[in-house]
């Protein structure tokens, strides 16, 4: 059994789909033995209280945890203290292999294997989702991963696909999904906080309305199209339908006239949550009439599969990686015409059969994407590469 070293602080400090990814792949691993983890959870950042501690209880030593600042790993490599060395105790044995789960990479010494998860290359693809600049920094520490690596992880075809056209050299990509199951672990052990009712009823305190109501979730960025969504209510509301609108996701980055937005009086009930935790986030899903996610460019695109696997159809952005994991459980739209996807929503909203059909689409793709055959295939990989 390969012991492997995993850059889990994602985990610990952010509520994306990274931090999902890195978080759920972590359990299953764990809870099917086939190989044997150490977490690099090392970090100044307060991590979040609830994710220190299921990774606390979940991984006991395997979770290396110290306040030990991101800027020092580079400086502590040079004297031989690299990642490898920082999830490293006298009573176990060292690591044969480094994953890198994000887009800052730990030191890791020369002679140690190391595999990395490419989720998108969106900075490469469009500068603007991230700014010239941010590209630019994040385009060369990514190349010189790439350059590192023995061997790469991609969440779907598109994201492999893409690699492969932006950067012809790098190392063929393992395509391995990953799994949506988590959802139901909530639903099934959190009731009745992650009950559809509940969510429809903290919806309701929310919005100040008891009606149907829509939500998007997501960081509040240029690629997942808040500017869209927010333009296609408003031409619904001066048509003389106010839907109501919930928004879970922080603020991330080039977003200040959408966060502007969100925090001023709309023409429609509009409630932004800028943090949730999971049980709070899925139940606010699983209360909804349907997802909005008209994102313009994704790796593999959490929300509308969490969505749908609450029970809840979605609008989804003609993207690649969204066309392979949705399916035609998706409800695609232009995502840069408003008034196409004024359309859709109401189209969705309304339609139950079409509602009902994008659920049955859902139900026979969903075997898909589970954690436990994620977990299998990483450990695989990293038996071949190790």
């Amino acid at each position: 059994m390969v012991r492997v070293g995993i850059d889990y602080r994602p985990a610990l400090f952010s509520r994306s789909g990274i931090a999902r990814s890195v978080r759920e792949l972590a359990l299953a691993l764990a809870q099917t033995n086939a190989t044997e983890l150490e977490l690099f959870a090392h970090g100044y950042q307060r991590p979040q209280q609830d994710e220190l501690a299921l990774a606390q209880a979940s991984h006991g030593p395997a979770l290396h945890r110290s306040r030990l600042p991101g800027r020092s790993l580079a400086l502590l490599a040079r004297v031989g203290i690299d990642a490898s060395r920082l999830v490293a105790t006298r009573r176990r044995e060292p690591i044969a292999l480094f994953h890198w789960t994000d887009y800052v990479y730990p030191p890791v010494r020369d002679c140690l294997p190391v595999t990395m998860t490419v989720h998108d290359v969106a900075f490469r693809e469009d500068p603007s989702h991230h700014g010239e600049a941010a590209s630019a920094r994040l385009a060369a520490r990514f190349e010189a991963a790439l350059g590192r690596a023995a061997a790469v992880v991609c969440p779907t075809e598109a994201t492999a696909a893409r690699l492969r056209t932006a950067w012809p050299d790098a190392p063929a990509a393992t395509v391995i999904p990953f799994g949506v199951d988590h959802v139901r672990r909530f639903l099934e052990t959190a009731a009745p906080q992650a009950s559809a009712t509940h969510g429809r009823a903290l919806a309701q305190r929310l919005l100040g309305v008891d009606e149907p109501y829509l939500i998007a979730v997501g960081t509040i960025e240029p690629r997942k199209n808040h500017r869209c969504l927010l333009d296609a209510l408003d031409v619904l509301a001066k048509n003389g339908r106010r839907i109501p609108l919930l928004v879970v996701g922080a603020p991330g980055w080039l977003c200040e006239d959408v966060v502007a937005r969100l925090r001023e009086k709309a023409r429609h009930p509009l409630r932004w949550l800028e943090t949730a935790d999971d049980a709070t986030t899925f139940a606010l899903v699983a209360g909804a009439r349907c997802l909005l996610y008209p994102s313009k460019h994704e790796g593999f695109g959490f929300p509308p599969l969490e969505a749908l696997e609450c029970g809840v159809p979605a609008i989804v952005g003609p993207c690649s990686a969204l066309m392979e994991t949705c399916g035609d459980a998706g409800f695609r739209v232009d995502a840069d015409d408003c008034e196409a996807l004024a359309a859709a929503i109401v189209t969705l909203f309304d339609d139950d059969d079409l509602r009902r059909d994008k659920l049955e689409h859902w139900a026979l793709r969903r075997p898909r994407f589970t954690w436990r055959a994620c977990a299998q295939a990483h450990s695989a990989f990293w038996e071949k590469h190790a």
